[in-house]
């Protein structure tokens, strides 16, 4: 696959932003058990979109300029928490490149372009030859040979999904190498869309999730919601239907706040207007007495 590798891609500071908005969420589900894929990983995600701030913010420019994509063609960040003594996973292989999740708010009318992985924390297993449980990253379609990246504290891989023609890139297929004793790997990965992701799924919604705090909703009521809309509205156009109900929902919250806005903003304007000027009679006026009335 067509695949690049950006050292320092993430600052000390992006990665603590990153891990302090994404790790109640990942230490939530590992407590539940919950969430973990093939016994071995633990996934977390949560839905910020443009209300992740302004040092994330920073580092999805940089992401941006590399893809050759808007800021508004990337997802959320994923964090993943591979435990100690994992064995190799199966080869990851999207069936298709529209995928959906329910917790990561995914969206089926988008199409993967490109796959961006960043390591958190670097592995070395002294003693193991060509590292070869250290959890890496492995393409084991790649040619001519395989291609294995090791864990690397800020080290971003990034590859091409789909081939020009928008087909999935079988060569790019994928799995994480297996893990010694004594280790966790961390890594966070965002996906590159074809598409724009919708206003209502960058900002409406993320104000939405917003009071369930870090952790997020719980993960069956999102998957009720969804299937509510798909029994609705079919799936192809569950999608389009959830954007419609966030920007309705958007409007009957924004009307009662656009009315006190509107009656503070009245009360505001009238403190200012200047006051009625009065006469006030001169001195002249003063000195001088009424005359007296004419007697009948």
């Amino acid at each position: 696959p067509v695949l690049y590798l950006v050292h320092n891609a993430m600052t000390q500071q992006e990665l603590d932003a990153a891990l302090s908005s994404l790790t109640p969420a990942l230490n939530a589900k590992e407590k539940a058990k919950t969430n973990i894929i093939g016994g071995s990983t633990i996934r977390a995600h949560r839905i910020l979109g443009i209300l992740r701030g302004s040092t994330l913010n920073t580092f999805y420019e940089r992401v941006s300029s590399i893809v050759g994509h808007p800021v508004e063609y990337l997802s959320d960040l994923v964090l993943e928490k591979r435990l100690q003594n994992s064995p190799t996973s199966p080869v990851r292989d999207d069936l298709r490149l529209s995928r959906f999740n329910a917790e990561t708010g995914d969206d089926l009318r988008l199409t993967t372009v490109m796959t961006v992985y960043i390591f958190i924390n670097t592995i070395h297993i002294d003693n193991d030859q060509d590292n070869a449980k250290d959890g890496g990253l492995i393409f084991p379609r790649a040619r001519p040979h395989p291609v294995r990246i090791s864990p690397t504290k800020a080290l971003a891989t990034i590859w091409y999904s789909a081939m020009e023609d928008g087909s999935l890139d079988r060569a790019a297929a994928h799995l994480d190498g297996a893990l010694g004793p004594g280790n966790h790997s961390y890594r966070l990965h965002l996906r590159v869309y074809a598409q724009p992701r919708s206003l209502a799924r960058r900002l409406l919604l993320p104000l939405l999730l917003f009071p369930f705090g870090p952790t997020g909703p719980n993960k069956h009521l999102a998957i009720a919601t969804r299937r509510f809309f798909i029994r609705s509205f079919s799936e192809l156009k569950a999608d389009a239907a959830i954007d419609i109900v966030l920007y309705i929902l958007f409007a009957i919250f924004l009307t009662p706040l656009a009315a006190v806005a509107f009656f503070a903003y009245t009360v505001y304007e009238q403190s200012r207007a200047k006051p009625k000027r009065r006469s006030i009679p001169s001195k002249s006026d003063h000195g001088k007495k009424k005359a007296p009335g004419k007697k009948a």
